[in-house]
């Protein structure tokens, strides 16, 4: 095994287009899937701090910081218009 090989960014590229893990832009599916992820977990603590930090100064209920976080996270994470995380377009597809 060779460390400096198997970290080589030619390498990675090599091994997921030999697995057939690459969309038609070339990008990495996986690293796609993590990014979304990342992002609705970033959003949902960003506004469960918010709700909280509203509920303390304004005085309203304590399920509103939970409830802007799940919101949010769920609506970055599954995003239903499609506005945040493009779908790649189908080979032989075209818009109509």
């Amino acid at each position: 095994m060779d460390l400096a090989r198997d970290l080589s960014p030619s390498a990675s590229a090599h091994h997921m287009v030999r697995m057939g893990r690459l969309d038609v832009a070339g990008r990495c599916l996986s690293m796609v899937r993590m990014k979304r992820f990342a992002a609705a977990a970033l959003w949902l603590y960003a506004f469960w701090y918010l709700g909280s930090m509203m509920s303390a100064l304004v005085d309203v209920p304590d399920l509103l910081g939970p409830v802007l976080g799940i919101a949010a996270g769920l609506i970055v994470g599954i995003d239903p218009r499609r506005v945040i995380w493009r779908r790649p377009a189908r080979a032989g597809w075209s818009a109509a």
